[in-house]
């Protein structure tokens, strides 16, 4: 039987091959392992940024937006008041629009302070408009009731001068009746008296004439 021995060289390059393949493999699996907490670090980074865009958008742009678009239609609808308060035929109407009017500037008001707790400057840059308008429909309203005063006192002063003016000529009439029919009977005896005088004259100078022929 033929016994094969062992060469010494070739066991040791089987064995420091051996050797270099797990140093090989176990830096391919550290490798890879580095790759994939590196991956979970940048995934979870990417999730961490995408979240806090996520509640950025939920927590303060729609909400800001939301506000943004109900303060805008409260300004319209405070904005719409303003000729009614003008143009009210009676002054239960014009009440009607006052109250109107005050209800959408405190909605105004409250709109404006929602959105000064999610954006301060928001609120800043909306605060002084806001007083704008209410100064703005206040001074509206001031004006129309002045122009309302001045309506009344007018027509009241209308009312008395109106009344002054009858009795006046329920007071003038009788004299002027009086004096009417004192004119007429002094005319007419004028009128006699001249008619009278007239005929004497002619009388006298044609029995003159007479006289001298």
């Amino acid at each position: 039987m033929r016994h094969i021995g062992s060469n010494p060289a070739s066991d040791g390059t089987r064995t420091r091959t051996g050797f270099g393949i797990g140093l090989r493999l176990y830096a391919a699996f550290g490798a890879t392992t580095l790759l994939t907490v590196v991956a979970v670090g940048i995934a979870w980074f990417a999730f961490e940024n995408v979240r806090a865009a996520l509640d950025n958008v939920t927590h303060r742009a729609i909400p800001v937006l939301t506000g943004s678009l109900n303060l805008a239609a409260e300004s319209a609808t405070a904005a719409a008041v303003a000729p009614n308060i003008i143009s009210a035929p009676t002054e239960a109407a014009r009440d009607a629009a006052r109250r109107a009017m005050e209800t959408s500037l405190a909605a105004i008001d409250q709109r404006t302070e929602a959105l000064a707790r999610y954006d301060a400057a928001i609120g800043e840059a909306i605060r002084p408009l806001a007083t704008g308008l209410h100064q703005q429909l206040e001074a509206l309203d001031e004006a129309v009731r002045r122009r309302e005063a001045a309506r009344s006192t007018l027509a009241a002063t209308t009312q008395r001068l109106l009344g002054s003016h009858s009795a006046f000529l329920e007071m003038m009439e009788p004299v002027l009746e009086e004096q009417n029919f004192n004119l007429t009977v002094t005319g007419r005896a004028t009128t006699a008296e001249a008619s009278g005088t007239i005929d004497r004259l002619t009388n006298t100078e044609v029995a003159a004439l007479q006289a001298a022929l």
